[in-house]
């Protein structure tokens, strides 16, 4: 009887003497099955690898004296560089191009309250930018509802949303076609094509957050900060059912950042 015969002979004898555990050992029976499927598995692997390492080992060793010419084998021109195969999946660079920067928070490329970009407090804004105080509650509302009349849909405005963005999100998407697709590709819960806007705004970074914009982005990031809220109605459920917009103060106008 060889080395993975008898220790498989072995697995089965102590998984058979398991066999009339009761319900609650079942789970521990799967577990052990299963460690001794690995370990079986990874004996056979070693042995096959030996097996398998010794014949190319001869096989080089034969080619080598065969082959003094210097003319090269099948098997060394199958493994040469030049004569790999292309792999048809897309390379990194690729990838990166579709989907945005490699090295932003893919979370913040995703989508909440309907069509909406999450953002992060990480992507801070810089440049430019304004003081909360110097706008109107008027203009937090206006921007609200733009922002929510463009995403949440049929067939969003993507357009206007890309212009709507903090120059901040848009470097995360990377390029407006990047931040469409992504757009495009979400999904869209009824629930939220219903809303209404809040009349409470804050014209700084406000109560929720405001703590944590400041620390992670700085006072000024946090002074030039402001936020709207809306309510989806027909949302199931409370923690879907109010959202709060986060708007940097640009001279031009207020542009989106952070959904919360």
């Amino acid at each position: 009887m060889g080395f993975d015969e008898g220790r498989l002979s072995g697995f089965l004898r102590e998984a058979a003497d398991e066999v009339a555990v009761t319900s609650t050992d079942r789970s521990r029976l799967v577990t052990r099955t299963r460690r001794y499927q690995l370990v079986l598995g990874v004996s056979t692997a070693v042995l096959t690898m030996v097996v398998l390492g010794s014949a190319a080992f001869l096989g080089t060793s034969i080619v080598g004296e065969d082959n003094s010419g210097g003319v090269t084998s099948p098997a060394q021109a199958s493994l040469s560089p030049s004569n790999s195969p292309t792999s048809p999946e897309a390379s990194p660079t690729e990838r990166g191009s579709e989907e945005g920067p490699s090295n932003a928070n893919d979370t913040a490329l995703e989508t909440g309250n309907g069509r909406i970009p999450l953002g992060d407090v990480s992507l801070c804004p810089s440049g430019d930018l304004g003081e909360g105080k110097s706008v109107r509650k008027d203009d937090v509302i206006a921007a609200t509802r733009a922002l929510l009349e463009s995403a949440n849909v049929d067939q969003p405005d993507t357009d206007r949303m890309w212009m709507l963005l903090d120059p901040s999100l848009q470097d995360a998407f990377g390029t407006e076609e990047s931040f469409t697709k992504r757009i495009l590709k979400a999904s869209f819960d009824d629930a939220f094509r219903e809303w209404s806007i809040s009349d409470e705004v804050f014209l700084d970074s406000g109560p929720v957050l405001g703590q944590l914009i400041s620390d992670t982005c700085g006072e000024e990031v946090s002074h030039a900060t402001v936020m709207g809220q809306a309510f989806f109605p027909a949302f199931d459920g409370l923690s879907g059912g109010s959202a709060q917009f986060y708007f940097v103060v640009r001279d031009e106008a207020l542009r989106f950042w952070l959904l919360d």
